[in-house]
């Protein structure tokens, strides 16, 4: 290496003369060499140590589980309100054959699992909640239908996606067009699994909670058409627990898709079900 042409300002460093040592150019270049060789090695040291095998024992793109298994939903990209394998036959809760108590009496096991909402006029809105499982966009909603259809068929039939505020529960609807389409006439049929088109892109990220609702508009003498679905015990929530309090509410009656709701006129004490609604 060189030194600067002319004097040398007395602030400056020559290798050797502040440490009494007489370092000629080569010696210089090669005591500053060794320096960044060392500290290349001990940063790539770090690196190694602080990233490169940590990250080798990540999976990699091909060994992170898909999405949407199977056991969870049919469909890729899906999130449910709870996995499809929960839908199993149940036991009847009334005597099929015989009498009942301690008697000897039977019981079917092949139930299909499902809950007719209140009809003759009701018109609740039927309620589930659905956690983003990753970041991802929503463009459709679903639901399974149970085992009975109507009775005289149903006056409307509306569908709501909502966002849910953690800090209080209330729910804001994010489909305003597509939820004030009476969708009657687009399902009926017993045990069978719809899609609809929301008609909007529903930007989730991981973690949101979304509500999905459904109405059924009757008047008295009309029933719903069940909905496939879970049971589960009516379980009070933890003080301070963010919202939803459970996986089902029901609201209403409504005639029409509301687009707003706040959390006390959300009913919880008969969340002893979860429906099985999709957001895909």
């Amino acid at each position: 290496m060189t030194f600067p042409v002319g004097n040398v300002p007395g602030t400056a460093l020559r290798f050797g003369t502040d440490y009494n040592v007489n370092l000629n150019e080569d010696a210089a270049t090669a005591f500053m060499t060794g320096g960044v060789k060392k500290s290349w090695a001990d940063a790539r040291g770090m690196m190694k140590d602080k990233v490169e095998d940590p990250l080798s024992d990540k999976p990699s793109l091909q060994q992170v589980p898909m999405g949407s298994p199977l056991w969870q939903s049919m469909g890729k990209g899906e999130d449910t309100t709870f996995p499809r394998s929960l839908l199993t036959f149940g036991a009847a809760g009334a005597t099929s054959s015989a009498g009942s108590g301690d008697k000897s009496h039977s019981h079917p096991l092949r139930t299909v699992p499902d809950y007719q909402p209140a009809g003759h006029g009701s018109s609740f809105l039927e309620m589930g909640f659905i956690q983003a499982q990753r970041d991802r966009t929503y463009t459709e909603v679903g639901f399974i239908t149970g085992d009975s259809i109507t009775a005289f068929g149903i006056n409307a039939f509306y569908i709501g996606v909502f966002g849910v505020d953690p800090a209080n529960g209330n729910v804001s609807l994010l489909n305003p067009i597509s939820a004030a389409i009476d969708m009657r006439g687009s399902f009926g049929a017993t045990n069978t699994e719809y899609r609809f088109n929301i008609g909007t892109s529903i930007k989730a990220k991981q973690g949101d909670v979304f509500g999905v609702g459904l109405i059924q508009v009757t008047s008295v003498g009309q029933t719903c058409s069940s909905f496939l679905c879970i049971t589960q015990n009516n379980i009070k929530p933890a003080a301070g627990q963010p919202y939803p309090r459970s996986g089902y509410c029901w609201s209403g009656g409504y005639t029409s898709m509301p687009t707003f709701i706040e959390e006390k006129y959300l009913a919880w004490q008969d969340s002893n079900k979860v429906p099985f609604y999709v957001l895909r």
